[in-house]
């Protein structure tokens, strides 16, 4: 379950980032509050996984592209327009990427 929780994961980052394209019909990109509940819901303690298993998954299924952006970098893209998490400094970068290594 964590392998399938961590791919959706992964994909999610990697299309909001526009790093991947996404789909006409992809209800996640879709659907007006479907990004905002997943916020939400990832920020949730009994459904976080490992960042981790994450940033495995991550560096496991990357394309060999020169440019491609680190695991970090698209999850902060993802959350940086969310209410629970605004980074506007290094120092705020920095405490959320402990935060998610731990």
């Amino acid at each position: 379950m964590m392998v399938v929780d961590g791919c959706f994961i992964v994909e999610l980052f990697r299309k909001y980032a526009r790093e991947v394209p996404i789909d006409d019909d992809d209800p996640v990109f879709n659907t007006s509050w479907m990004q905002s509940a997943l916020r939400k819901d990832l920020f949730l303690l009994e459904n976080q996984l490992s960042w981790k298993v994450i940033d495995c998954l991550f560096q496991h299924t990357k394309e060999k592209v020169t440019r491609i952006r680190s695991s970090t970098s698209v999850c902060f893209k993802f959350f940086e327009v969310s209410a629970f998490c605004r980074i506007h400094t290094l120092t705020d970068h920095w405490k959320l990427s402990i935060y998610l290594m731990a």
